[in-house]
């Protein structure tokens, strides 16, 4: 009985201390309202973990760009909806950028290698970018990026992505199951995606009444050496007054691939 006992006593222990340390791994933060939300990118930018800012339902007006910027990442982040099935809004108001994500902020495209940058389950619209990215701005170095099952809606840039605008220099870019709809933007409508020598992935999205100025009402994906596959799409009803009223990609010496997409009525 004593040796039963001992050896269910360090079980235990090892069970314990192999769920603190994966506890102690991951900061958390919750947030109801946009000070809050500012706060939780601040303080995950500093908190040498990787982060989870979990966003509760609700209306949140954005009258300040959401920013987080940091010079080699400062561990993964991921901004998820609370509830899945109640996304939270949030509302440029026709007037700023929704949210800025730089994880690369120095430019040395090194140094945030290993790190994830995730943002899931929100829903992006009014937003105005002066720029790049009325919706929401991600750009990384070596990091990974993945947008999922987001809605963008009349988003708009001057320049590039007026829902999105997403680079990272040789990490993987992944845009999945998302709506993109309304937004405009001189390159990219919906979405600008660049890649030096990572991999672009745009799957199973819907483009909808986006268009663009240049390039690309729907989509515009550039890669100078890297891959890009553009996937079980749906394009529909977007324009450009130049080239590719729903997609226009290219490279330099990288592989494209656009396959079972639908394209209909673009123009």
């Amino acid at each position: 009985m004593k040796m039963k006992l001992s050896l269910s006593v360090t079980v235990f222990s090892l069970v314990l201390i192999m769920f603190s340390s994966l506890a102690w791994g991951v900061k958390e933060y919750q947030v109801t309202n946009p000070t809050e939300f500012q706060q939780a990118l601040n303080n995950a930018s500093t908190d040498n973990d990787d982060s989870i800012i979990y966003v509760a339902h609700g209306n949140y007006s954005i009258s300040n760009t959401l920013t987080y910027s940091v010079a080699d990442g400062d561990g993964s982040l991921t901004i998820q909806a609370k509830d899945p099935l109640n996304p939270p809004i949030l509302d440029g108001q026709n007037n700023v950028q929704i949210m800025n994500i730089n994880n690369d902020s120095n430019g040395d495209k090194t140094g945030d290698s290993n790190q994830q940058i995730t943002i899931k389950g929100l829903i992006f619209q009014n937003g105005k970018g002066s720029i790049e990215g009325g919706g929401l701005y991600v750009k990384t170095g070596k990091a990974n990026i993945q947008i999922e099952n987001c809605k963008f809606e009349n988003n708009s840039a001057t320049t590039y992505g007026g829902g999105v605008y997403a680079s990272s220099y040789s990490g993987s870019l992944s845009i999945t199951n998302n709506t993109f709809e309304n937004n405009s933007a001189k390159w990219g409508g919906g979405v600008s995606a660049y890649s030096d020598s990572g991999k672009i992935s745009i799957t199973n999205n819907t483009f909808k009444n986006n268009s663009a100025n240049w390039r690309g009402g729907g989509v515009r994906a550039f890669s100078y050496s890297g891959s890009t596959s553009i996937t079980n799409n749906t394009f529909e009803n977007n324009s450009v007054t130049t080239y590719g009223g729903g997609v226009f990609a290219y490279s330099y010496s990288g592989s494209l691939s656009i396959t079972n997409n639908t394209f209909w009525n673009n123009t």
